[in-house]
């Protein structure tokens, strides 16, 4: 039975293909992206992109994401960690190009 939790996130991301990141030892661990609400923030949701390598999780900070819903928010985060190259920045890639991910989306 699929887990709903994944399909949001694949949804949110484009598919799951991706997800994948590319690790420094030529590995790959799926990404996702955490929503963490803070009370004192005035309840504002942050998000951050997560993924395990060398049996830890790494966590990147990727931006204020509050929307009306989970989906809103997920859709956002991974948005915002493409324009902001999250991943990127912290020295790793993305096992499927994002500009593949682009053209993707503009055949819908």
């Amino acid at each position: 039975m699929p887990n709903p939790r994944t399909e949001q996130q694949d949804v949110a991301a484009g598919g799951a293909a991706f997800r994948k990141v590319r690790l420094e030892d030529g590995g790959a661990a799926t990404a996702s992206v955490e929503i963490v609400t803070l009370p004192k923030k005035g309840y504002q949701e942050w998000a951050f992109l997560r993924f395990k390598t060398g049996g830890k999780t790494r966590k990147l900070y990727v931006g204020k994401v509050t929307s009306e819903t989970r989906e809103q928010s997920l859709a956002l985060a991974w948005k915002l960690v493409h324009e902001k190259q999250v991943l990127e920045k912290a020295g790793l890639a993305w096992l499927t190009p994002v500009k593949a991910q682009a053209t993707r989306s503009k055949a819908r």
